[in-house]
């Protein structure tokens, strides 16, 4: 994946615009916010670590892939993240306070 933005590996992810469960992405923008490095996927450096990582992608557990991902970007979840951080600015929440409720 190519992008900056790691929220279009989100959207693929949700919508089954994507075969794997896994991703392979670039350090660029949210990737390293989206991508557990490891855990769902792998984040590279440029093409020559992208290529060395395909060797490791058996070693990722679908199951935990998908748990994961449904943990922390499932529609529960993003729904609670938004009256988080509704309920953060109704009574004056801090700008860092919200970023922690929304990334997690």
């Amino acid at each position: 994946m190519d992008q900056e933005l790691g929220s279009d590996a989100l959207t693929a992810r949700k919508t089954g615009k994507v075969d794997q469960e896994y991703f392979v992405a670039f350090n660029c923008g949210s990737v390293p916010e989206v991508i557990d490095h490891g855990a769902i996927g792998y984040i590279c450096e440029d093409v020559q670590s992208a290529i060395r990582t395909l060797q490791h992608l058996n070693e990722l557990s679908r199951t935990e892939i998908l748990a994961r991902f449904e943990r922390r970007f499932g529609a529960r979840t993003m729904a609670q993240k938004c009256v988080d951080s509704f309920g953060a600015l109704r009574h004056g929440g801090q700008r860092t306070a919200i970023l922690q409720t929304v990334t997690g």
